[in-house]
């Protein structure tokens, strides 16, 4: 939602969509994947995911333009700006409660929610456009199990850099480096 937000992407948009979904197990849903969307006249939008990271690390979004970029780790509200030609900025914020914001909205009709519902339609555009593509099995030979301190879990060697270049040069895996087997 963030992204498609910053990028100005509005209810009429209708963005061009490109994924590749994975899953290293036997679910329903993907555990990895990437995303790359277009809209007219708007920046480019990437986006690269995973549960199978080989070292557990925290979340972030990092977005990338001109003038340098931001990463915000949102488990935590830590935001770091970067500017070429400055030293990074790093700031927390507060956390708006979802929840108690659409209660407030119900309790008091002039109240304004901090995401407008119709603001959510792009993203919820996708959403439903995901829930249609298929979702590919990782070969065996392309992911380990692991017992760690956190229970039994699989990793797909090399997503973490996979993930950066993807985001980085706006790529699907696919086009990073061959996936035998993948497709």
């Amino acid at each position: 939602m963030n992204c498609l937000t910053l990028a100005g992407v509005g209810a009429a948009d209708r963005p061009r969509a490109e994924a590749e979904l994975y899953r290293t197990r036997p679910i329903e849903v993907e555990d990895t994947g990437c995303l790359r969307l277009a809209a007219p006249g708007r920046p480019p939008i990437t986006i690269a995911v995973t549960l199978c990271a080989e070292r557990p690390r925290p979340p972030y979004v990092l977005v990338t333009g001109e003038r340098g970029s931001a990463r915000w780790w949102y488990e935590t509200d830590v935001l770091e700006i970067a500017l070429a030609g400055r030293p990074a900025v790093t700031e927390r914020h507060a956390r708006v409660d979802l929840l108690e914001d659409l209660l407030r909205a119900i309790r008091d009709p002039r109240a304004s929610l901090a995401c407008p519902i119709e603001d959510t339609r792009p993203f919820v555009g996708v959403v439903e456009w995901l829930a249609d593509q298929p979702v590919r099995l990782v070969p065996p030979g392309a992911r380990r199990r692991h017992d760690d301190e956190s229970g039994p879990r699989n990793s797909i060697a090399g997503v973490e850099e996979d993930i950066e270049r993807a985001v980085a040069q706006s790529r699907r895996f696919s086009e990073l480096r061959p996936l035998p087997g993948w497709l």
